[in-house]
Formats: structure tokens, C-alpha cells, sequence
């Protein structure tokens, strides 16, 4: 209202100021608009059909609309918790008295890891005298020869596979929760993994080798502070790698011996 005030007790010539004032500054703006909606405009310049449809649409839409009413709201879906932890008071922060029973609670749920997730696990093995023979018997387990369990060396053969250190590896177990694990151990784990999977690795490797045409190639990778370098051979469903400390031809020729097909490099 003060503004309509203001204007009112200008003199004719002072409206008429104002209003050519505001017309300058449309026209200035129309041709700059112009200048980006004409039929020289480049195309990654010009307004796209579907952008002014969307104004259109979203012109009567509030800026910030917020959840939708009914909406459950974004985020990932959780499972149910593992544990649940409640936190209490016995007597009222600001005047000492007890509090009784609480009346209700809020919940937050937190995904984390344990203080220390590594745990030591006793397995007992039950034995029992069988009533047919006498003998002793014992359930049947599935337990790793060592001390280290599956999820452990499986997680120890994950990293070593996004090129962490022996070093930095053991460092890691040790800062979970495990009493001792060495770079030594990190690498008797991995060498384990590596002969597990050495028949499997054979028989792809007979199996490229007949193939009409590979494709082959090598790059250089860092070993405990030394150069080395790993070296590929694919076709379209095969992949096989092998990580030593040499760049000789020997490498590729045992790799490939007695392959007749043709070699694709580079």
C-alpha cells in the first residue's frame, strides 16, 4: 500500500519517467530472450519444447511441495534390527525426583559396525557313543583348518583384490577386534584362495587356448614397494590375469603355449 501512497503524490511527468524507464528494461529483455529462441540459435542453446511444457505444468506447483500426503517417504529399506538398545533415565534431569515407568519412546535406527566385529567362537563338538556299534561318533561341521573363519579370509581376499598391502591388510583385522594377524598370514590366506581356484583357472585357460583369436595385454602394478606387472589374455566370456615381477616374453608364452589362433595387442 505504500508503494500505490508513494506513487499517487508523484507529478504527471514523474509517472511518465517511471513507465518509459519500464519499458526500456522490457524491451532489453525480450531481445536478450530473443537471442536464445530464434532460428539461427544453436540447438544445445535453444529452449526445448518439453523444458516449457514442464513451466507450464509447474507454474500453479509450490517451490518446496514436500512429502506428498499419504507418502511413506524416500530412503533404503531396512530389515528389522539385530538388537535394540534403550536408553533410560531413572531420575528427572532438572529436578532429581524419580521419574517411574516411561510413557512412550521415539526410535532411531542406526546401521554400524560393533565396537569390535571380529569375535572369538568356541566350537564344541559333541561326541557320542553310537548304541549300534560302540564307537564314538560326532556331528559333522564345516570349520576352516585354522583359526581364521570363512568371513574372515573371505573379507582378507577381498582386499587383497582391490591391491591393499599385506601391511595395511593385517593392520585393519588387527584394528577390528582380531587378538594377532600378521602380513604373513595375509598372504597364506590369499595363496590358499589362489590354489583353491587354480583346476577352475586351468580349465578356462585350455579352453582359450583353442580359441581362433585373443586378445592380450599387460600393465604395470606396485608389489611391496616394487614394480611388477600383470598381464591379461581375454576373449568375450574369459578373462585370465597373472601378476608377476617379470615383463619377459616367457610369460605370455606359457600362458599361451602351443596356441595357433591369432594374438591381438594393442
Amino acid at each position: 500500500m505504500s508503494r500505490k501512497k508513494d506513487l499517487r503524490q508523484l507529478s504527471k511527468n514523474a509517472l511518465i519517467e517511471i513507465i518509459l524507464a519500464h519499458e526500456a528494461r522490457l524491451e532489453e529483455i525480450e531481445h536478450h530472450l530473443k537471442s536464445f529462441d530464434n532460428p539461427h540459435t544453436p540447438s544445445s542453446k535453444q529452449q526445448k519444447s518439453n523444458a516449457k511444457n514442464k513451466e507450464e505444468e509447474n507454474k500453479d506447483k509450490p517451490r518446496f511441495p514436500g512429502k506428498p500426503k499419504g507418502g511413506n517417504g524416500g530412503g533404503i529399506n531396512l530389515p528389522p534390527p539385530d538388537e535394540v538398545v534403550e536408553h533410560k533415565l531413572d531420575v528427572c534431569p532438572v529436578s532429581g525426583l524419580p521419574l517411574g515407568k516411561p510413557v512412550g519412546y521415539w526410535k532411531k535406527i542406526v546401521v554400524d559396525f560393533p565396537d569390535k566385529p571380529i569375535i572369538i567362537i568356541e566350537h564344541r563338538i559333541m561326541k557320542y557313543i553310537s548304541p549300534a556299534t560302540g564307537k564314538i561318533v560326532f556331528a559333522n561341521v564345516d570349520l576352516p583348518k585354522g583359526v581364521y573363519g570363512k568371513n574372515l579370509q573371505a573379507i582378507v581376499v577381498m582386499l587383497k583384490n582391490l591391491t591393499n598391502s599385506q601391511e595395511k591388510i593385517a593392520d585393519l583385522i588387527r584394528e577390528l577386534g582380531a587378538p594377532s594377524f600378521s602380513d604373513v598370514e595375509v598372504q597364506n590366506i590369499t595363496n590358499k584362495f589362489a590354489t583353491i581356484l587354480e583346476s577352475e583357472r586351468e580349465l578356462l585357460l585350455k579352453k582359450l587356448r583353442r580359441m581362433p583369436y585373443v586378445h592380450a595385454d599387460e600393465t604395470g602394478f606396485r608389489r611391496d614397494g616394487r614394480n611388477g606387472y600383470v598381464w591379461g589374455i581375454f576373449t568375450p566370456t574369459i578373462s585370465i590375469l597373472t601378476a608377476t615381477m617379470s615383463r619377459a616374453r616367457k610369460i605370455i608364452q606359457d600362458l599361451l603355449k602351443n596356441y595357433k589362433g591369432v594374438i591381438v595387442v594393442d
